[in-house]
């Protein structure tokens, strides 16, 4: 059992400070950057930014997260506010392209990462919609892909076009908050929004993102297939 918590690289330094104030413990792992015991559970930072928690029982390693949040947030205050993207179904041959967006702090998002990783879109669904100021969800229907394809409508650009509207959409409610977005610029996207290579891995926010698109995709009742368009 265990649960876990997301930093970036830049993060690392500071947890590691505050984790040697507890009993070290020997590395499992060369993926181990250290390996501490609270008394109650053993809290374990990896290379890529994680801290694991676990714990005897899953309440311990609850309580145990929550406490480590608060003195960790404790450490680095309030982090900015992040309007974070991510889309799910690019690949797929049926259903629908889902492009979802979460406004929040990573401070707020620790425990969620990319989708595919984690305790389950379902519990990251909950766990987002709870901590992030606002979630978004744009959707196509394989239908709808089909024809703007034949249109010359890819998907690069109905992905642009989706994270555009949901940028300019906090924009113009006066909402200050930095745009980022998973995986390669695309070159229709708004100069403002940032991408980030496995940004759902990187940064709470977008991984909230690839949570809310994840589960949406799931229980959408659209499994009609797509023609045959390049990308």
């Amino acid at each position: 059992m265990s649960v876990s918590l997301n930093f970036s690289s830049a993060d690392k330094e500071k947890i590691t400070q505050w984790l040697r104030r507890f009993e070290g413990l020997p590395s499992k792992s060369p993926h181990e950057a250290l390996r501490a015991s609270t008394g109650n559970a053993v809290l374990v930072l990896y290379n890529s930014g994680k801290l694991l928690v676990q714990g005897k029982n899953k309440v311990i390693e609850e309580e145990t997260k929550e406490w480590v949040m608060r003195e960790l947030g404790k450490l680095e205050g309030s982090t900015p506010l992040v309007l974070g993207m991510d889309e799910v179904g690019r690949g797929e041959n049926q259903g629908p392209l889902v492009v979802a967006g979460v406004l929040g702090r990573a401070s707020d998002l620790r425990e969620l990462r990319d989708s595919k990783k984690t305790l389950g879109h379902g519990k990251g669904f909950q766990i987002t919609t709870h901590k992030s100021k606002a979630q978004f969800i744009l959707a196509f229907n394989a239908e709808l892909i089909d024809d703007l394809r034949k249109k010359g409508v890819n998907l690069n650009r109905i992905q642009a076009a989706c994270m555009n509207a949901l940028y300019s959409l906090t924009q113009n409610l006066g909402v200050q908050a930095k745009a980022r977005a998973d995986g390669g610029r695309l070159n229709e996207a708004h100069h403002d929004i940032e991408f980030i290579v496995r940004g759902d891995d990187a940064d709470p926010v977008i991984g909230s993102a690839s949570q809310i698109a994840k589960q949406y995709r799931t229980i959408s009742a659209d499994t009609k297939k797509r023609a045959t368009w390049s990308k």
